[in-house]
């Protein structure tokens, strides 16, 4: 059964940054911590979902309370049931803990109903914090009733958003350091120094796998005991396999010139919306892109926030 008691030790690494944007989340949790509220942390995979449902925990009035994760994804609906179960017959022995439901947009709709008259059920809260994490995805999931809009709303009291590690770039360098120092600890290797024209490509890069990335590639530095980079680590990026040695690291102008681009996409897409007055399908054909393409980049670019401001102001 994959329900595991875990310790409330574990590494606060998702916390090691500088950034305004983990700062704030940071500030978040803490007044968080001092609730009972059911907490529904949303992020993409490897953004530190998992570590910060421990830091709630260790900051939390039950701190010394037992922290539970049912991984919802890989576990069998009849053991998630039994382990529910056994919280309303009491048969935990303590009353009083954390559950972590890990991916909690993949349950699966009949063990959604059950967990959602559960805790509608009187004393349904079973003296449970009960924190949840979920993929970016989940609200597209609710509005296409693949998860339940009432348990949506039971799990989600508070949401903490994870900001992807291209949103916080300049946490790359302290977050390296930490794993560099970690590892090298672990593995009995000396730690290592990473050059200027690493941490430019570095800050280059998109990272998809995002903060677990960032940690398997300074695992992989410790290992070969160098922090060379290989174009091979970096599928799809700007660091391509066919450059010179010498050009292998992006320069400062590439960089300048994808934020330039970056701009000025941003500035046709707000300029087109202007124009059509946010009528979204024909300012898709005025860009020549698909409807689909276009609401992807006004969220990408933060243009649905603008939107929502423009629709204050009038």
């Amino acid at each position: 059964m994959q329900v595991t008691v875990e310790p409330t030790s574990k590494p606060l690494d998702f916390a090691l940054g500088r950034s305004a944007a983990m700062e704030e989340l940071i500030s978040m949790l803490a007044g968080l911590a001092q609730t009972n509220i059911p907490v529904l942390i949303v992020g993409e995979s490897g953004t530190g979902k998992d570590v910060c449902a421990h830091r709630l925990h260790q900051l939390s009035l039950r701190a010394t309370d037992p922290f539970e994760k049912i991984a919802c994804g890989s576990t069998e609906n009849s053991q998630i049931r039994e382990k529910l179960q056994d919280y309303v017959r009491g048969a935990n022995g303590t009353r009083s803990r954390t559950l972590f439901l890990d991916d909690v947009q993949e349950l699966e709709p009949a063990m959604q109903k059950y967990l959602l008259a559960l805790l509608d059920s009187p004393g349904g809260a079973w003296n449970l914090r009960i924190v949840s994490s979920a993929a970016p995805s989940i609200q597209r999931d609710v509005e296409m009733g693949h998860f339940r809009r009432e348990l949506y709303f039971r799990l989600n009291g508070a949401c903490l958003r994870l900001p992807p590690l291209r949103e916080r770039r300049e946490d790359i360098p302290p977050l390296l350091e930490h794993f560099l120092t970690k590892h090298a600890r672990e593995l009995n290797r000396r730690c290592l120094t990473v050059g200027q024209a690493e941490l430019e490509a570095l800050a280059a890069y998109d990272w998809p796998g995002n903060v677990r990335e960032l940690e398997n590639l300074a695992i992989k530095f410790i290992a070969i005991g160098s922090a060379r980079i290989d174009p091979r680590d970096f599928p799809g990026s700007t660091l391509r396999r066919d450059e010179a040695p010498g050009t292998r690291y992006p320069s400062p102008l590439k960089v300048a010139a994808r934020k330039a681009l970056r701009r000025t996409e941003r500035e046709l897409i707000l300029d087109a919306l202007e124009r059509t007055h946010w009528n979204r399908k024909k300012a898709a054909q005025d860009l020549q892109i698909s409807y689909k393409s276009l609401l992807y980049k006004i969220k990408q670019i933060g243009a649905d926030q603008e939107e929502n401001l423009r629709g204050e102001r009038s």
